[in-house]
This record gives C-alpha cells, structure tokens and sequence, in this order.
C-alpha cells in the first residue's frame, strides 16, 4: 500500500515535518510513504512550501501588528515568494497584556 501523509504541525510540540515522520514511524513497514507537509498559512508555512521543492528562505525588516519594528522571514524558490504573515505580525509576537484589536 502507498498513501500520503500531510500533517499540518501540532502547535507547541511538533513541526509539520516531524509530525508526517511520527506518523510514517507508526505505519506498517511494507507501506511505501510520501511525506507531504502542509501549514494554513500561519506558522510553519514557509518551511513547509520550502521542504519538498527547495528554495532558500531570506529575512526582512519589518513591523509586528503593533508597528513595531521586527525582522521575519520569507522563502522564495524561483520567481515565487511564500509568506507567512504570523512571522511578522503573529500573536506569538505581542505580549497577552498589548493584545488590542483597535490599535493592531
């Protein structure tokens, strides 16, 4: 048998990569597996377009959702950029106590 496995990640604990390896781990031996990470968009997007098809990622200065000054990454494979807006405005950037939706 040979299946897919796309895993987004589990947040806190396991990357979209090394969420499909733990479940590859826990198939069958005789099944052939294709590791396929996925992300929504959020954190692990960038690594996760860059894992299968290469690319480089590149960091850049910009601002948090506050306007704060921050450096985030991005990839680009070719003429394509992959951006993943929680790392340059995501919640894990603002403290629970700046948390404002009418100045972010």
């Amino acid at each position: 048998m040979r299946v897919v496995i796309a895993c987004d990640k589990f947040k806190g604990s396991l990357g979209a990569e090394e969420a499909c390896e733990a479940v590859r781990q826990g198939l069958p031996e005789a099944w052939a597996a294709d590791l396929c990470p996925i992300a929504d968009g959020g954190e692990g997007f960038v690594a996760s377009m860059l894992s299968n098809g290469g690319g480089e990622v590149l960091t850049v200065a910009c601002a948090d959702a506050l306007g704060r000054p921050v450096f985030a990454d991005y990839g680009l494979r070719g003429a394509t950029a992959f951006i993943e807006m929680a790392a340059a405005s995501g919640l894990w950037r603002i403290d629970p106590a700046e948390r404002d939706l009418l100045r972010s």
